[in-house]
């Protein structure tokens, strides 16, 4: 069971569950980047924040290692979108038990379970807007124009899809393996949803406070990754959202450091053992595109390079 009490790399050290997340750092950007896959370009985060809850996280690894896993089932597990409507998100990632509870969902498309979308635009009709915060609420009140929503990981595990059936309450059997399916998985308003019955398969990741229309640098201060990437604050925080990064070392002359040489940076990616650097053709090819594109001071938030390892 030691497995269940660990938490991920990422993770800062403390007791708060809302752990608030600059925009010098990389996981900022990799949900803004995630948001605006199906959002407005001029979708702009005002406050991030990382959900640290050790009791949800436990919860969902049982599910994960001993209730899928150990009975062969692949876990499936993805990045998923959930609206709260009028219900302040706290409820769910300051519970100590169950986070997500289908007990107190309503009756959906697919029946009474717990919804999950994959493009974050269907989510915001949903959202909760943070301007009715209680005064006493664990975080600020917030604009008339912002909304909140959670970037949530799922356990799909085996998944079905069926046209919107209401009546549903349950995922229905596998006749090919005796066992029923882990997730109803449908469509609408142009998104792929899931519907998901049981409680635990769900951990919140993320709570996200956005506006949509033009930037507003009080709240949102870079227009890009790079420009962040340029504040003297800027932290590559490592966490699973990496594909790749960039380091480098010193080396010292004569154990003089005063005369101490950067070295040619390595490029690695995200590996099943940790961090792995990229094949020796490949590390300068990277290396060029990247400083092409920061000299160039690109706007945009993705850099895309094919190698051999890609």
């Amino acid at each position: 069971m030691k497995a269940l009490q660990e938490k991920p790399d990422w993770w800062t050290e403390g007791t708060d569950t809302l752990v608030e997340v600059e925009s010098t750092e990389e996981q900022y950007w990799w949900v803004l980047d995630k948001m605006r896959e199906s959002m407005a370009q001029n979708t702009h985060i005002s406050k991030l924040w990382r959900i640290q809850n050790s009791r949800l996280w436990a919860y969902y690894l049982f599910h994960k290692d001993e209730r899928l896993s150990r009975n062969e089932v692949d876990p499936n597990e993805q990045y998923v979108w959930h609206g709260t409507s009028h219900t302040d998100p706290a409820v769910i990632y300051n519970d100590r038990l169950d986070g997500f509870m289908m007990q107190t969902a309503s009756r959906g498309f697919w029946g009474p379970g717990t919804y999950f979308a994959a493009n974050a635009e269907y989510s915001k009709s949903f959202s909760f807007r943070p301007k009715n915060l209680e005064a006493n609420a664990d975080r600020p009140q917030g604009n008339d124009d912002e909304h909140e929503m959670l970037l949530t990981k799922l356990l799909v595990g085996r998944e079905i899809y069926l046209p919107m059936t209401s009546g549903l309450s349950a995922p229905p059997v596998d006749h090919s393996t005796g066992q029923r399916y882990n997730t109803v998985v449908g469509t609408t308003g142009e998104s792929t949803v899931f519907v998901v019955y049981e409680n635990g398969r769900a951990y919140p990741n993320f709570l996200i406070r956005f506006y949509i229309g033009e930037q507003d640098q009080d709240r949102s201060p870079f227009q890009s990754r790079v420009q962040a990437m340029g504040s003297p604050h800027w932290r590559d925080n490592t966490s699973e959202s990496f594909v790749a990064h960039r380091s480098s070392t010193l080396e010292s002359n004569n154990n003089n450091e005063e005369s101490r040489n950067e070295v040619d940076p390595i490029w690695e990616y995200f590996g099943d053992e940790g961090w792995e650097p990229y094949e020796p053709q490949d590390q300068s090819k990277i290396e060029s595109v990247y400083q092409d594109y920061t000299s160039n001071n690109a706007v945009t938030s993705a850099l895309y390079i094919t190698t051999s390892q890609w």
